[in-house]
């Protein structure tokens, strides 16, 4: 992603990143215990998913793998795999447009509920005021 020029874009930039690395925890804790044999495996298969070598940031796992290797190349070298030619930038690469996508539609999602509870709020405000003035009429209470 573009380093953003407005709050939007960095706020989301921030929510993408804060919830990739959510998914990496996640994703070392459950394989912690898988053989070299078996992440190598999973390391073949993503591939296949996106139909050319992972770059790092490009799969869910690159974090644990590469620490369990000694780093993202020797995991790609162990793994048979051919290092990743180049091509686009890792900010349009799937996993992180997807998330991009989801964190923006939360994030929305979010600001509209709480305009919406902002708007109960008024409305509870407002009723409660009118109570109070029609109690005030009725009991003869002067206003403040």
């Amino acid at each position: 992603m573009p380093a953003g020029t407005n709050f939007h874009d960095k706020l989301i930039k921030i929510r993408v990143n804060k919830a990739l690395d959510k998914k990496e925890a996640e994703f070392a804790e459950a394989h912690s215990g898988d053989s070299d044999k078996e992440l190598l495996f999973y390391l073949h298969q993503q591939a296949l998913l996106i139909h050319h070598t992972p770059r790092k940031r490009e799969i869910v796992g690159w974090r644990y793998i590469s620490t369990r290797f000694g780093g993202w190349d020797m995991a790609i070298r162990k793994s048979g795999l051919k290092p990743y030619p180049g091509g686009e930038p890792i900010s349009q690469c799937a996993l992180i447009r997807e998330e991009i996508a989801l964190q923006e539609k939360l994030y929305k999602d979010h600001k509209a509920e709480k305009k919406k509870r902002a708007a109960e709020h008024r409305a509870k405000a407002e009723r409660q005021k009118e109570q109070s003035e029609k109690w005030r009429r009725e009991h003869g209470k002067p206003q403040k």
